[in-house]
């Protein structure tokens, strides 16, 4: 069993980083297809809203890994990419909204 990660977010919005976190999750299987489908282009967009998503709901890791997954594409370094979709994927599925 994996350890939780635990994140604290304001109490404000922690309904909608759960809902956040479970659309995110969603989306890493749009990444997967999108991956095996060589189109680096729709997995930028997908990485760039993460980039620019993550740190709204306090999922900072997010942030960083889409960042990491957008300049990936921007460099064609595309096949490290399983690998950050599976890093996001244990993330959000052992992160604790606190």
């Amino acid at each position: 069993m994996s350890k939780q990660i635990e994140v604290t977010v304001d109490p404000i919005i922690r309904p909608f980083a759960e809902t956040y976190r479970t659309e995110t999750l969603s989306n890493l299987d749009r990444l997967e297809q999108l991956f095996e489908n060589s189109d680096y282009v729709q997995i930028r967009e997908i990485a760039h809203r993460l980039k620019g998503e993550g740190g709204t709901y306090g999922f900072d890791e997010v942030s960083k890994q889409g960042q990491l997954l957008q300049k990936m594409c921007d460099d064609g370094d595309f096949a490290a990419i399983p690998g950050v979709i599976q890093h996001l994927r244990h993330f959000l599925l052992n992160v604790r909204i606190c």
